[in-house]
Parts: C-alpha cells; structure tokens; sequence
C-alpha cells in the first residue's frame, strides 16, 4: 500500500508539473507557442477553451493571463502569457533540446532580435489582419472585406521587400541558422500561404525560397512532430538549382512525368482532389469535430449531406 500511494505522489507530481498552453487551436498566438515547443521537443498538455462562451475573459483563465487573451502558459509554477516572451522563455530554459533557436554569442543574437521586433511591428500587423480576413473569417462562416485585404496585401508587399533584400544575403531572418525570428512567423504563414496573397511571397524569390516555403513546412512539421533528427540541405531556388539534374533526380522523376498524355491525367485528379475532395472534406472535419470545439453544435443536416457527397467522390475513386 505504501509503495502504490509513493508511485502516486510522483505521478501527480509530474502531471503538476507539465507544461501546459491555454487556448486555441486555430489562433495565431498559441500557434507560435505550439510550434516552438514542437521544435524543441518538448512534451506539453494542451488546455482548449471555448472561446465562443467567453472563457478567455473570466476566471480562472484570467488569473493566468488578466488580458483575457490567449495563450496562458504553464510550467510548473511559473505563468506567463505573451506568446513571444512564451517562446524567448522555452528556447532560454530549454536549451540543449531539439533545435537550438537562440545564440549565446551577443552580437549574433542581437541580430535575431532586430529581425523579432520587425516580425512584431512591421510583418505582423499586416499578416495578422489578412490572417483574420482570409483564413479565420471563412471558419467562422463570415465574410471577407476585400477593401481590407487590399490594403493590408499593400502593407505586407512592403515588408516583403525588405525581406527579400534580408534574405537574398542571409540564409535566415537571423543569420545563417533557424531561429525564434522566424519560427515567430509560421502561424500567419500557414494561413497566408494557402491563400490568395500567397501571390505576394510568389513574387520574391528569396521570400519564396525560404524556410517559409509550405511545402517545407510541412515536411518540417511532419518531422518534428515524429521526434525524428534530419539535416537540412538548402536548395538555391533562385539560382535554379531546384531544376537541375541532381535535384531531379531525387525529386523530379517521383512527382513529375514528362509525358504530356500522363501529367494531364496527373492533372486532372490533382484537380479533383482540390475542388472536390478537399471541399468536402473541410465541411466534414468542421461539423463534427471543429464546431464542437468552438463550442457550438454540429449541423447533423449537413453532416449527412457532406457525407453523400463524400461518398460519391469516394466512388469515383474506387471506380478509378
């Protein structure tokens, strides 16, 4: 009985002592927490609210963070809120875990907090706004103000430029590694770039070419959450090395088939899949599983309707 209550203490004082995130899945500001605990990482519990219902703005969520905005962040006894001061704190206290994202050498580190404040004041406000009008607004089922995203697509062209002449002379925002100045933008890029200002990142080579590319951050991601180490090998896009034939030799004769006839086929059902399937898909996964979560309750009628749909597509691909 003695060694049971004994095996009992520790665990509860682990689990006391966990860290934990409190907040939203789809925010922005817990996303920048989630990805730097994900790139060192580290294990964490996270503690959803229903926005919905108010919880960020009364307690006991608000004696974590008394702005009644999220995240609120937990580690052991130590609370903080602030999604960046979050993350200065994980790559500070964590610092021989997963990827380092600070430097010990003061003058490279006050590099990378020149490119963390132009990320705050200058990249942010602009990405913030179209992250709210392009890629939160549609979840919501609210309508996008175009004169808004016109302006603010304006505002964040300007940033990008200076970016682009940054990065056509470093490898990184911060110098010649990853660091928290540019893992701080992941969580509007993974809205941006799936959306219709993905154009204005298209048009700057050095921007595009980037870590910032979705489809390395993607793998990136991927990787990270299996706990898997990998060496990054960078590709000089801009000066076509993602066209030679070493690189398409690795990548080119597994996605790509110069037959005309064959990619048009390719074509197609990549087509298929973005009108159709991914359509269909997104409704189901909000009905069920995310409108639950936002604390409102699922529209069975078009839970069933998505469904029909679904099964058709999934015909088509059987009879394929």
């Amino acid at each position: 009985m003695q060694a049971r209550k004994k095996e009992s203490t520790i665990l509860e004082i682990s689990v006391k002592m966990a860290i934990k995130v409190h907040g939203s899945w789809f925010a922005t500001a817990p996303m920048r927490v989630f990805s730097c605990l994900n790139e060192k990482g580290l294990d964490y519990e996270f503690v959803p609210l229903d926005m919905r219902a108010g919880e960020h703005q009364r307690d006991p969520f608000l004696s974590l963070n008394p702005f009644g905005q999220v995240p609120a962040f937990e580690d052991g006894e130590l609370k903080l809120f602030e999604s960046r001061a979050i993350t200065q704190y994980i790559a500070q206290a964590y610092p021989d875990k997963g990827t380092p994202l600070i430097s010990k050498d003061p003058k490279e580190m006050a590099i990378v907090f020149v490119w963390m404040e132009v990320e705050t004041q200058r990249y942010d406000p602009p990405a913030s706004k179209l992250t709210w009008e392009l890629g939160i607004k549609p979840i919501l089922g609210r309508s996008t103000d175009d004169v808004v995203v016109e302006e603010q697509e304006a505002e964040l062209a300007k940033v990008l430029d200076v970016y682009e002449a940054r990065l056509a002379q470093s490898k990184y925002l911060g110098g010649d590694s990853i660091s928290l100045a540019d893992l701080h933008h992941l969580p509007t890029l993974s809205y941006l770039m799936g959306s219709r200002v993905k154009t204005v990142f298209d048009s700057r080579p050095h921007v595009y070419g980037s870590v910032f590319t979705t489809a390395t951050m993607r793998v990136f991601a991927c990787l990270d959450e299996e706990e898997l180490d990998y060496e990054i090998v960078p590709v000089g896009i801009t000066s076509g090395e993602h066209k030679m034939e070493y690189f398409l030799s690795l990548n080119g004769k597994q996605l790509i088939n110069h037959d005309a006839n064959m990619m048009g086929v390719v074509s197609m059902w990549t087509k298929v899949k973005a009108q159709k399937f991914d359509t269909l898909a997104m409704k189901l996964t909000w009905e069920p599983i995310i409108n639950p979560g936002l604390g409102s309750r699922e529209c069975l009628g078009r839970s069933y309707l998505g469904k029909a749909s679904m099964a058709k597509v999934v015909a088509l691909k059987n009879d394929r």
